[in-house]
């Protein structure tokens, strides 16, 4: 499983962010290209080298990216994938499983609370 919360903020948002998010968070953390999505892209296309088959990608996602990247998910070989909201109702991470795995490998941890809701 990879689990991850890289940047994803478009940089001409980034001034615009509350002063202690701006001000206190590294520019290196926040600042995901000029879509936001560079970053998460990029995970995205490495993931199967890392991952074995039916492992899952989990990321955290900034606001309308789900739909892109749910599509870049599918073209890459992931399936299952879905788009999950936090407490205000948005978008907020998105996960995916690799590739076609045996049906029976037992899920563990997020993806098994996901799949028992």
């Amino acid at each position: 499983m990879i689990v991850a919360n890289p940047p994803y903020i478009p940089s001409e948002v980034i001034p615009t962010l509350p002063v202690e998010v701006e001000r206190f968070e590294p520019h290196l953390a926040l600042d995901g290209g000029p879509d936001g999505m560079r970053v998460l892209r990029r995970i995205i296309s490495q993931a199967g080298s890392f991952l074995r088959p039916a492992g899952w990608l989990v990321m955290e996602i900034g606001e309308e990216q789900a739909g892109a990247l749910a599509s870049l998910m599918a073209a890459e070989g992931f399936s299952r994938i879905g788009a999950h909201r936090d407490l205000r109702s948005v978008e907020r991470y998105i996960e995916g499983r690799w590739a076609d795995g045996p049906a029976d490998v037992p899920l563990t941890g997020l993806a098994a609370q996901r799949m028992s809701c």
